[in-house]
């Protein structure tokens, strides 16, 4: 049902309500009167049904797919994670001979601490 016509429905509604006015001053209704009205108000309820299962629909659709995003993030970081930890150990790997090296050439009193190459 559109929303056109679900605010007609309302609206017929409200208007049915209001000249039926208070309970305790209305005078008992036709039984085709009555039948009508329910029947009315059984088509705002129901519309009102659909329009919510449309937007529960809606809303699970969009559940489904922000759960698909989370997952596709949480793939990215994982391999953004492996990635630096693999670079980390490139560069643990690479600092410890220097820094070998270095202690090497502290603990020699003798040579200096920095070694220069000679230039041919």
């Amino acid at each position: 049902m559109a929303k056109a016509e679900l605010d007609e429905l309302r609206s017929r509604a409200m208007r049915l309500l209001k000249s039926v006015g208070p309970v305790e001053h209305e005078e008992p209704l036709s039984e085709r009167d009555d039948d009508e009205s329910l029947h009315l108000e059984l088509a705002v309820v129901k519309a009102a049904l659909r329009s919510e299962r449309e937007n529960a629909i809606e809303l699970q659709t969009r559940i489904e797919e922000l759960s698909a995003q989370l997952a596709a993030e949480r793939r990215r970081s994982a391999a953004f994670k492996a990635d630096r930890d693999r670079w980390a150990d490139r560069a643990e790997t690479l600092a410890l001979p220097l820094f070998q090296e270095r202690t090497r050439f502290e603990d020699d009193e003798d040579e200096p601490a920095i070694r220069l190459r000679r230039v041919a």
